[in-house]
C-alpha cells in the first residue's frame, strides 16, 4: 500500500508492494448426458402409492403422467382440509394395430369352453374372465356359448366395444363408462 512518513522534515510518500501467492488446486468436472431415465415408472406401477419415493413418484408424474395426484378442497363448516386424491394419467386410446392384434387373438382363441375377455384382449376358461361388468346391453367379455359366427363376432366385439372397455377399465368399470 502507499505509506506516508515525515522524512527529514518534509512529507515523502513511499510506496511498498507485497506480492502473496496463493497455490490451488484444480478439479475439472465433466458432465455427461445420460439416455437412461432416472427411475422406470413402469416398474410398481401397479403399486406406486406404495412402492414408489417421492422423488419417483415426482419424477413419473413430471415426464410420463405416472403417480400424480391432485388435491381436492374439502369445506366444512368453519374449516378447509385438503384430501388427496389419486388421478391416474388418461388411458390413449387403442391403436389401431392393437385393435387387429385383439381381433386376431379372438378369432383364434375363443371356441368350446373359451371365452374372449375384453378386460386384458385375450382368452381364459369360460367364465373366467376377470369382469368389471356384464348386464343385459353390455357386457365386457365375449361368452363363447353366444357365438355363432366367430370372425364377424370377435370383430364387432373388438371394434365397438373393446376401446370403451380399455379405456373404463379397470378405474370406472361401470355400464355409464362403457356407453359414453
Amino acid at each position: 500500500g502507499t505509506e506516508q512518513c515525515y522524512l527529514n522534515g518534509g512529507l515523502e510518500t513511499s510506496t511498498s508492494t507485497t506480492q502473496t501467492t496463493v497455490s490451488a488446486t484444480s478439479t475439472t468436472a465433466s458432465t455427461s448426458t445420460a439416455t437412461k431415465p432416472l427411475f422406470d415408472c413402469d416398474v410398481e406401477y401397479a403399486v406406486w402409492q406404495d412402492a414408489w419415493s417421492e422423488e419417483k413418484r415426482l419424477y413419473c408424474c413430471e415426464t410420463r403422467g405416472r403417480g400424480c395426484t391432485t388435491t381436492t378442497p374439502t369445506s366444512t363448516t368453519n374449516t378447509t382440509t385438503s384430501t388427496p386424491t389419486t388421478t391416474a394419467a388418461p388411458k390413449k386410446p387403442l391403436t389401431f394395430m392393437q385393435k387387429i392384434t385383439a381381433s386376431s387373438e379372438c378369432s383364434v382363441c375363443i371356441g368350446p369352453g373359451k371365452d374372449f375377455c375384453g378386460t386384458n384382449r385375450a382368452c381364459a376358461d369360460a367364465g373366467t374372465c376377470q369382469s368389471g361388468y356384464c348386464g343385459a346391453t353390455f357386457c365386457d367379455y365375449l361368452d363363447h356359448s353366444a357365438v355363432t359366427d366367430t370372425v364377424s363376432e370377435c370383430s364387432l366385439f373388438v371394434y365397438y366395444k373393446v376401446p370403451k372397455i380399455h379405456l373404463c377399465y379397470p378405474e370406472n368399470p361401470t355400464l355409464a363408462c362403457y356407453e359414453r
